[in-house]
């Protein structure tokens, strides 16, 4: 028989399932979202990207742990710029609070198949000053991120992008949350891989566009 802690225990246990559900529910989830947008409309306004440089030679992809979202766009960025005969530029990436050496998880290295990338071999890389001062370019995920790069590289400002807010400065759209971050698909369902590698992919083109066509 169950006693009174077990059946209160099972009680909690029932009502944070409940709980998950509601939050979790299409509608409040479109609520929470629309609040979300709100708050960043507001505390993006005083977030600029510094001009971009012409033809820089070295890029780097920056995210969290450097295994997902800056490693697909490292990988796809050399592809890209193969094609485009473009050989004097090198892209890579890194990550803030990356464990060097670890991999890509398995959803990150399926979903990355379907754009021709194999990010197989892939193994995060921690970045270091002399990453960063190596690179032309910086472009970061996450406005967190590009906080935490200001203030440890403050000499290198003029080189760190947020680069969801360049893509919308470069589209003359986008707004909200997804204005200021490219949130990390890590743990979550294949759709939301396929859309953050999507949103890379077309980011790509238009950088790419600006700085190496023509």
């Amino acid at each position: 028989m169950w006693n009174e802690s077990a059946l209160l225990s099972a009680k909690r246990a029932g009502m944070d399932k409940v709980i998950r559900a509601i939050l979790t529910c299409p509608p409040v989830m479109a609520v929470k979202g629309g609040v979300r947008d709100l708050v960043w409309a507001v505390k993006g306004r005083g977030l600029r990207n510094p001009p971009l440089p012409r033809r820089p030679g070295n890029v780097m992809f920056v995210c969290f742990g450097n295994i997902c979202r800056s490693a697909f766009a490292e990988y796809l960025a050399n592809d890209k710029l193969a094609r485009l005969g473009v050989r004097d530029v090198v892209c890579r990436s890194s990550g803030i609070r990356a464990r060097d050496g670890k991999p890509s998880p398995e959803q990150a290295v399926l979903s990355a198949k379907k754009w021709g990338v194999d990010l197989g071999p892939h193994g995060a890389r921690p970045i270091d000053r002399e990453m960063m001062d190596a690179s032309d370019v910086v472009l970061v995920m996450e406005a967190w991120q590009l906080k935490a790069l200001e203030e440890e590289y403050p000499d290198l400002r003029e080189r760190l992008y947020l680069l969801p807010l360049l893509e919308s400065e470069l589209t003359g759209r986008g707004s909200g949350y997804g204005r200021y971050n490219l949130a990390d698909p890590y743990g979550k369902a294949p759709a939301v891989f396929e859309a953050c590698f999507t949103r890379l992919d077309r980011f790509l083109d238009l950088l790419f566009d600006r700085l190496y066509r023509g």
